[in-house]
This record gives structure tokens, sequence and C-alpha cells, in this order.
């Protein structure tokens, strides 16, 4: 009884939270999610931009903004699948799941139901199509590196206008196929009898270490324990590579051949195009379109590599093709994602991060000129995933004008030295050091403040000298990271080593390679958005614009759950009154 009565003041309490708001049909709706990113993200770019007196982020002046908790069913720090499910499909569910409950059962993303409801539907992202977050908007799978029948319920979608990345794994290796599927199941048959196998053993080692220790025999213990080592050893292998086998069989049992073979024989244009000309080219009544930029098999190239590139396919300039591709009487849900903020957050790599934002910031832009010109047909919800990363500012704004320097990234970087560690001569070392003061604006000599102190340019000349195949007996541990990475039995990479220092001279800190369970900040702007974000209990006064660049404004609204958003998404995208 006093669960039941809990349950019902809960669901009270939930629903004067969110003002029990029923939200009317929007004719056209832009979701952008910037994965990875939240306060600490966002709060980098517009400190950035301050101290290079440039205008803030524009999705930081939108009208309308909620703290938005990310927690998935079964752990408080989330991941991409679970998170984006949540946004898309208005249910929470566990870790690695895609478009699914926790109990297997199906859910229905907004962008399904806005298909049915005669929207046409765009999926954008800076990574590829099938990747966890544009993915939980069209696919059902318990594992979200099922990318391949990802793929194909992304052909089965129907949608009008995917755009950005590639199709990851759209051809399967040759263990996945058709012609495989006999050895497949005999494969995963041998796995679970070795799995059993394992808890047998463990249940008699289980049974022997409680007898040697209650006969005080420590040696006979001590062999139990090392028994018990090798066969948790061999189960947890065992466990893998039977994940692995059923995936591949799935996989074999569905096979279509390769994924854009099959989008085509399903009715889709497909364009792989390295520059804008073939995507600009399209025109509204082309049909359903697939567009890959840049390469075939992985995600846009980063907007720092880009600088300059006029040719660049950016997300703002795929937002802009598929607003003119996607406008018609019944409206539009179109779903943009920068994926690679997260990228680079899980990198460390903060001045790629914030060209990331910035970029993201630009495709925002694209919609709110479109939203101009139709004020009272369009809303805009700008969310986050989560948090990844856990970056701090201790820092400076003047410290911060130093994450400029840095032109490109650390993938492009990286590139680089490999390529310079198969080249013939001498002297690689002045290379690779030229190559870093090209890449992430540090200096090994001179004054100023990306000049490297006697440490720092002597733990980087030897993350390098290893890098580039020579011997090195510098250490490494001039930082708390650094220092980390040597205990764990090895010294940080050249890579590491650089954006590690560049985010030092910037006055950033970054607390994991992972994510966080920090909440993400939601903005709206344009029809509905005060009822979509706000309690529907709140005064004209409340309802004005609040965020950090106006202290003078406080707004002390309750926070929502990311399952929120995906809840009123369903409400915007139901059938128009025309």
């Amino acid at each position: 009884m006093k669960k039941i009565i809990a349950a019902a003041v809960f669901c009270w309490l939930l629903l004067v939270q969110l003002g029990a708001v029923e939200l009317k049909p929007v004719k056209y709706v832009f979701l952008f999610i910037g994965d990875g990113t939240s306060y600490p993200q966002r709060e980098v770019a517009n400190r950035y931009l301050k101290a290079t007196n440039a205008e803030p982020l524009f999705i930081d002046a939108m009208p309308f903004h909620r703290s938005t908790r990310t927690a998935a069913a079964n752990n408080v720090v989330t991941d991409s699948a679970a998170s984006g499910t949540a946004i898309a499909c208005g249910s929470k569910t566990n870790k690695n799941m895609l478009g699914l409950a926790p109990d297997g059962s199906l859910l229905e993303s907004c962008a399904t139901l806005a298909r049915k409801n005669g929207r046409k539907v765009g999926i954008l992202t800076s990574v590829t199509l099938n990747n966890a977050t544009p993915a939980a908007f069209y696919g059902h799978q318990d594992n979200r590196h099922n990318y391949y029948l990802l793929g194909t319920e992304l052909v089965k979608s129907g949608f009008d206008y995917f755009a950005g990345g590639a199709v990851a794994d759209a051809m399967p290796r040759s263990t996945a196929r058709p012609d495989n599927i006999p050895a497949l199941k005999q494969r995963i048959a041998a796995l679970e009898a070795e799995i059993e196998s394992c808890r047998k053993a463990n249940a008699r080692i289980d049974a022997g270490r409680q007898e040697a220790r209650k006969t005080g025999d420590n040696a006979k213990f001590e062999a139990f324990q090392k028994e018990k080592k090798a066969n948790s050893t061999r189960w947890k292998k065992a466990h893998d590579q039977l994940r692995y086998a059923n995936q591949d069989l799935k996989t074999a049992e569905n096979f279509v051949g390769n994924i854009m073979d099959y989008a085509k024989q399903n009715g889709f244009l497909t364009i792989f195009s390295r520059s804008r000309e073939r995507i600009s080219a399209l025109k509204p009544g082309c049909g359903k379109v697939i567009a890959v930029g840049k390469t075939l098999s992985g995600p846009l190239q980063w907007e720092i590599d880009a600088a300059g590139d006029v040719q660049a396919t950016s997300l703002a300039f795929l937002t802009a093709k598929g607003i003119e591709l996607l406008d018609n009487q019944n409206g539009f849900f179109m779903m943009i994602e920068g994926g690679k903020i997260d990228w680079s957050c899980h990198g460390n790599d903060a001045g790629t991060m914030l060209r990331e934002v910035l970029g993201f910031d630009d495709a925002v832009k694209v919609a709110a000129d479109f939203a101009k010109r139709h004020p009272q047909d369009t809303l805009i919800v700008v969310t986050g995933d989560h948090e990844t990363g856990g970056l701090c500012l201790p820092g400076t704004p003047e410290q911060l004008k130093n994450l400029g320097a840095q032109k490109h990234s650390a993938d492009y970087f990286s590139r680089k030295l490999r390529q310079l560690k198969k080249e013939d001569g001498e002297d690689k070392l002045a290379k690779a050091k030229a190559l870093v003061t090209e890449c992430f604006g540090l200096q090994f000599d001179g004054e100023g403040p990306m000049t490297m102190n006697a440490d720092e340019k002597m733990a980087l000349e030897g993350a390098l000298l290893r890098a580039l195949g020579e011997k090195s007996a510098i250490e490494v541990g001039f930082y708390d990271n650094a220092a980390a990475a040597i205990k764990a039995g090895k010294n940080p990479g050249a890579v590491f080593l650089a954006t590690l220092l560049v985010s030092r001279k910037s006055g950033l800190e970054w607390g994991t390679q992972g994510h966080t369970a920090l909440p993400v900040r939601t903005s709206a702007m344009g029809a509905q958005a005060e009822e979509f974000l706000a309690p529907g209990n709140l005064t004209e006064e409340q309802k004005k614009p609040y965020h950090t660049h106006d202290p003078k404004i406080e707004v002390p609204l309750p926070e929502i759950d990311n399952s929120d958003i995906g809840i009123r998404l369903k409400q915007v995208v139901a059938p128009l009154q025309i």
C-alpha cells in the first residue's frame, strides 16, 4: 500500500513539474543533439568567444532553457544509445540498447511517428549514420554495435533524407554471411557448452575453497584461488565470443548484401561526395536520399581540419539542404547530431571540441533563419545526450584564447606522425616537433603563452621519439594525468601529451575520457517552446530568458528528464490540421 501511495505522489509531482502540458502539432520541428555536450562544453565556447570579442553561442541566447537529467534505466551514467532512445522515444532503457525497452519490447520514436503522420523526416549527423544517436530514431537493437542490422533498419525506415557520415559496416565481415550460418550455430552451441562447463567448474571450485578454509589447508585454498582465476578468464572469453557469434548469426540471417546497394533497391538516391558539389545539386522532388560526405566509410571531417574549405560538407550546409528538400505542406521533422563533439571529448582534445561546438551552433543558426520566415510554425529544440570528459574550467578567459592556437585535430596530427615514421631520412624529431607546432600551436623555443617549459619539452620529445620508433629513456611525469598512465605500465603517447598541454595552457582540466552523470542543458525557441520546456504555472516574468550571460535573471526551474523531451516531441509531430 505504501508503495502505491508513494508512486501516486511521485506521478502527481511529475505532472506538477511538467505542468501537465498537452502540446499542439507544430509544422516544422528541429531537434539538435550535441553528443557529449553539457554545460562545460557550451561554457568553454562562450568564454572563448567572449575573450576573442565574438558573439556568444546562439544556442545560449535562445529564450528557454531547462537542466536535463540523462541517466539510463540501469545506470546513472548513460551512453548515447540509452539517452538517444529516451530523447527519441520518450522512454528509458538500458545502456547499449536502441529503440527497445529494458524488457526488449519495441519503442516507437518521434521520427517514426512523424512519418506515420504524413511528415517528411531527415536524420543528419557528423558521425556515421548508424551510430547510436541517429540510430535511436529508427533502430531497434539490443546492442548498439549491431551496425549492419541498424543499416538495414535505416533503409526500412523510409525516412526521406539521411546525411552526414557513411553507413558503418555497410558490408559485414565474411563470418557473418548466410553461407556461414551452419558453422555459426555449431560455434554457438560449443560456446554455450563451454560456459556451462565453466559454471560447473566454478561451483566445484567454490565448494573446494570453503572446505579448504574450514580445514585450514592454505596450500589447497591457494590452489583453488589460482584455478578460479583461470576459470574466470576462460568464462569471460567464452561469454565475449558467444556475444560476437550471436551477433554474426543475427547478421547472417538478415543479410541483404551491401547496405548502400540495398538502399538503391529500396528507392534511395545514394550520394557519395567529398565536396558539396553533388549534394548541392539535389533538388526538391528527387526522392529519398542518403548523402554521404567526405569518405565512403567514416564520419564527416573535423571542423578544425576543414577550416577555410568552402566545399566542406558541414552540418550547417547539410541542414540547409535538408530544409530545401524536406519542406512541404505537411511539414517535417529533422534531427541533427553534432556527434564529433563527443568524439573530441573522449580524446580530451579541447581545441577540436571547441570547433565542433561552434560548427554545431552554426547549424542551429541555419534552422533559426528558417524559423524567422515561419515564426508561428517552427519549433527548435537543442539538447545533449550526456556529458563527456568531465570537463572543468579552472583557468581564466584570457587562457582560453590559447585554444585558438590549435589548427588541426589530434586525428590529423596522429595521421601525419605515422606518415613521418615511414619516411626515410634523418632528423625526424625536428620534423615531428615542427608538426606539433603546426597542429597545436605549442612552442619548443621562445616566449609566449604556448611555449613549453623544460619538463614539458622533455616529456613531449620523448613521446615523439617513441612514436617515431626511436628508443627513449625519457620518463613522463610532469602532470598527474601522465603519471596515472605510467602507473598503468605505459608512457603516454605524443597525441595524449600534446592535447593535454593545449588544455592545460588554455586553463582546462579533464576528469575522464568517458561519460559523466552531469545534467545537460536543453534550450528551445519558436512555436510552443515555452510550453515545451517550462512548467505551465510560471508567470510571464518567470518565463523570460535565463542563461549564464545574464546574472540578473534567475529562474528556478526544476529539472526535466531526457525522456520528457521524447514525450513532448511525439506530441508536436501529431498530424497537422490543414
